[in-house]
């Protein structure tokens, strides 16, 4: 991240305490014209994060900024865009009646644009809320948000009721939307072949705490996946840890410093090493460490 590059959104030793579960210090930075890729197994805390953002669940402690601003202020929360899964929006109410009545908060509100978009999205402004399908209803979710011009969209769980063709244009829109109007995206998804396409910056959540956050090439470059037969496992350097995956004809692991070996150069004829995707990430740093 460059140093001049404005920050969209700005985390800081964010916590929510619940009865039975505890959100720990979150701390991420995303600067505007970037999407992030929240990523985590179910109950990691990435919902709570989210509505922690959006100031829909208060905070226990820590601060939340949008382009600088707390994001309890009425002008932060006038640049963020949603796309959540329990929106706002009412369920007897037709799709043009939600957007008036939801769009007057915004002051760059335009309804030309949303009725291009529902157009573009094969919808229909008669249609009532209560009758669209999860999918239909993230289309119209995504036509409200951009229609008045957010600078940070969050999304949680958007792509999980769209068919694959409509979700490769959505995927094509986001791409569009950082590059044409410098909108960062936070992007929460258990389809992580989506991220893989779309992300710049990974943050992965277990159980409440913060596992990494940083680059996607960083965390592909630096995690790869080592292979080899069991009886080589001993030639891992004791101590260090790893989380293992046996496999049929051997193991799998990522490893926390992948220099593991002796000086030995030779020994890594006895492996083999790829780059992961995010879905062999997310196993693998949900799997407990074995030192």
């Amino acid at each position: 991240m460059m140093d001049t590059e404005k920050i969209s959104l700005e985390v800081k030793n964010l916590t929510k305490k619940w009865s039975d579960f505890t959100l720990h210090d979150i701390n991420i930075s995303l600067p505007e014209g970037y999407i992030m890729g929240l990523i985590g197994k179910n109950g990691s805390g990435k919902s709570t994060l989210i509505n922690c953002i959006l100031d829909g669940v208060k905070k226990s402690r820590g601060r939340v900024s949008i382009n600088g601003v707390d994001h309890r202020r009425v002008n932060a929360k006038n640049d963020i865009g949603f796309i959540l899964e329990d929106g706002p929006f009412f369920m007897d109410k037709t799709i043009a009646e939600n957007a008036y009545l939801f769009g007057r908060f915004y002051s760059d509100w335009s309804e030309s644009t949303f009725c291009n978009y529902i157009y573009q999205f094969e919808l229909r402004d008669y249609m009532r809320y209560a009758d669209l399908s999860k999918g239909m209803k993230t289309k119209f979710q995504l036509a409200f948000a951009l229609s008045h011009k957010p600078r940070l969209l969050i999304m949680d769980e958007p792509t999980g009721g769209m068919d694959p063709v409509f979700r490769r244009d959505f995927l094509n829109i986001l791409q569009g939307l950082v590059c044409d109007s410098n909108t960062a995206v936070l992007f929460s998804t258990h389809i992580t072949a989506d991220l893989d396409k779309v992300a710049d910056f990974i943050t992965m959540l277990d159980e409440g705490k913060q596992v990494f956050a940083m680059t996607k090439e960083e965390l592909i470059d630096n995690y790869p996946i080592i292979r080899g037969r069991r009886e080589d496992l001993s030639l891992i350097k004791e101590g260090c840890p790893m989380r293992v995956r046996k496999t049929s004809s051997g193991f799998e692991t990522i490893l926390e410093n992948y220099n593991i070996l002796s000086e030995d150069s030779s020994l890594w004829e006895r492996f083999t090493k790829s780059r992961p995707n995010l879905e062999e990430i997310m196993y693998f740093f949900s799997e407990p460490l074995i030192q």
